[in-house]
């Protein structure tokens, strides 16, 4: 329903009175006049108040949301897609002491190589939240590039384990390179779980 402008209440409520006041003469009119004035001030101070009721709601109102455009809605959805149950079930629970296929990588690649305003929310408030996200994405991916590499027995495995070495005599740096990918994998899964309900209250999803 469209606001009626103060201005409009007034004029209206003008035109009303007209015919209402020209039912009286103007001794009736001087006789009425106190009685009157003591309803205009009543009126009017209950106006003041809620004008000071409104004024102060407006002032202690947080601020209201960016409009909602269909590209963030977009996005989100499409950061969804990419880091869908499957992969966060695997950031939160792999261990890198053990192996993992080359596809367990794949989102977390994926979203590393997205640049440019195709993949910046319009949204402020999200935009700052999705930029902490996503350099904790472009860490585990760089963490990847450095501390995984092919399995000797299955190149379509990664391994953290440093070849030419038993897996139960391992140097001591490659247990830190363990320890390096299981933080940086947990730190994108809690980094989402911040993220994502806090997108999804502001495009009201």
């Amino acid at each position: 329903m469209k606001k009626v402008l103060p201005w409009t209440l007034l004029w209206a409520a003008l035109l009303a009175a007209i015919p209402i006041a020209s039912q009286f003469t103007p001794d009736q009119v001087v006789d009425k006049l106190s009685t009157w004035r003591t309803v205009a001030v009543v009126v009017i101070a209950v106006l003041l108040i809620i004008s000071l009721i409104r004024m102060a709601r407006a002032y202690f109102r947080p601020p209201a949301a960016d409009a909602i455009s269909q590209h963030d809605v977009q996005l989100f959805a499409r950061i969804n897609e990419v880091l869908n149950d499957g992969a966060l079930t695997f950031l939160a629970d792999h261990d890198f002491h053990n192996d993992c296929h080359v596809s367990n990588l794949k989102p977390v690649e994926t979203i590393s190589y997205w640049h440019g305003p195709n993949y910046m929310f319009n949204d402020r408030a999200i935009q700052k939240r999705w930029e902490k996200l996503f350099a904790k994405i472009l860490h585990l991916s760089s963490t990847h590039g450095s501390n995984l590499i092919n399995s000797e027995d299955n190149v379509e495995r990664m391994t953290a384990w440093h070849l030419g070495f038993p897996k139960n005599a391992q140097p001591p740096q490659a247990h830190v390179e363990v320890k390096e990918l299981n933080d940086a994998a947990l730190d994108v899964y809690r980094g989402y779980g911040e993220f994502a309900p806090f997108a999804r209250k502001r495009l009201r999803l």
